[in-house]
């Protein structure tokens, strides 16, 4: 069981880091397909990785916390909510607060 938290931390950890790196193209693609493309974002492509890579990022925190895994489905939408729209400030934002939440 510990091992399984501890991969599973690691995966979110580097995936996280990923994500950070995408925080400039998720603000672009948040202006619309057109405005994006025309900063030279591959928009289809771009986001079919950013989706798998969201997908992954839901299924670690659900099979790492269970019923609490849902917890980390709510709590990026209320900080976005709360902070605003900015990719990366929403992204660390929420895993530190996940991590209060989880403890």
């Amino acid at each position: 069981f510990p091992v399984t938290i501890n991969v599973c931390g690691v995966l979110a950890v580097m995936i996280t880091g990923v994500l950070l790196r995408f925080g400039g193209t998720l603000n672009l693609l948040a202006m619309g397909d057109d405005f994006a493309q025309s900063e030279g974002v591959r928009v289809k492509s771009t986001r079919r990785f950013l989706f798998a890579l969201a997908s992954i990022l839901t299924a670690i925190s659900v099979t790492c916390g269970g019923v609490i895994g849902f917890v980390g489905l709510i709590v990026p939408h209320v900080i976005r909510l709360i902070f605003g729209d900015y990719a990366q400030r929403v992204f660390l934002r929420t895993d530190l607060d996940l991590a209060l939440c989880c403890r």
